[in-house]
């Protein structure tokens, strides 16, 4: 069986997040995205990752660091 795992990492990306989210939650289900966020404070950005925390799959917030990233990825199974 294919998985599928659609990532992007953003921070503050006001205009391009939520159409980010529904054009790949189209093509691949929004149980295949994976937003990952860099400490986003934008309000605007923040209430968009609260309307979509129980719609996507994963939602990691505050990930900072580069190797705090490269663990998860690295833990997710292939």
């Amino acid at each position: 069986m294919t998985v599928v795992r659609c990532v992007t990492m953003q921070k503050n990306e006001a205009t391009l997040l939520e159409p980010w989210i529904l054009w790949h939650g189209a093509i691949f289900g929004l149980t295949n995205l994976t937003v990952i966020d860099n400490g986003s404070t934008d309000r605007h950005v923040l209430k968009i990752l609260k309307a979509y925390k129980k719609k996507v799959f994963r939602l990691f917030a505050n990930i900072r660091s580069t190797a705090i990233f490269c663990a998860r990825v690295r833990s997710w199974q292939i």
